[in-house]
């Protein structure tokens, strides 16, 4: 099992709708034509001697990206591929059921009880976020067709725009040192618990200061899951 990064978890709600939604109503889907905008970024913490697979389904369309090179006992591999659905004359009643599947596998083993994780978007709650966008999110991969459904097998992150010929065009950029925002599937419960550290002493700290009578006024600066805190 992949463990958990460094990252701010995010749960996803029982409704399927996760707390990043933008409360503001005037993001209304309205029929017409709509261009999806899928950044792959990466995939990591995988089991080594993968070959990752990822699979895109928009709608009636489906495509896989290019594949990973041959096995060389990583557990992390770089992307940086953006797909593209031009979807025309959509109605009101399609938008509001349109989904985004995110399937990543074994380019060994493709069935899909054994797929690392199945994430579903719903077309509505994408285009509810600021800029119709999620940009550089973070996935716990986990596949809810697999005998074990809690399992984190990797983590994927991506980017994804919906925007209508009305939108202002929004460019997805991979951001490869970014360790923000994770989510979470709804069937993996997770267990809180505090972290304490404590400094006892500290002491033979070198003398950086150009005069020589200066006090020395060290300081030490935590970080652990994109929390930091200051002595």
């Amino acid at each position: 099992m992949a463990q958990i990064e460094d990252f701010e978890i995010l749960e996803t709600k029982t409704t399927g709708k996760e707390d990043l939604i933008c409360e503001d109503t005037s993001f209304l889907m309205k029929k017409g034509d709509y261009t999806v905008h899928i950044l792959i970024e990466e995939v990591k913490n995988i089991k080594k001697g993968s070959r990752p697979c990822v699979k895109i389904s928009c709608l009636n369309q489906c495509k896989r990206l290019s594949k990973p090179p041959e096995d060389d006992q990583r557990e992390q591999y770089t992307f940086n591929e953006h797909v593209f659905f031009n979807e025309n004359d959509l109605t009101v009643d399609v938008l509001d059921s349109a989904k985004i599947v995110i399937e990543v596998y074994d380019y060994h083993n493709s069935k899909r009880e054994k797929y690392f994780g199945i994430q579903e978007f719903d077309f509505e709650y994408i285009y509810k976020q600021t800029d119709h966008c999620l940009k550089n999110l973070w996935i716990a991969l986990a596949n809810p067709e697999s005998k074990d459904i809690t399992s984190i097998n990797g983590y994927l992150k991506l980017s994804i725009s919906i925007l209508s010929q009305s939108d202002p065009k929004i460019e997805l950029i991979p951001m490869p040192n970014n360790d923000g925002d994770c989510m979470i599937p709804p069937q993996i419960e997770l267990k809180y618990k505090q972290v304490a550290v404590y400094i006892f002493k500290g002491e033979s700290f070198p003398d950086i200061n150009e005069k020589k009578d200066a006090e020395i006024k060290a300081f030490l600066d935590c970080k652990y899951f994109n929390v930091s805190r200051t002595t």
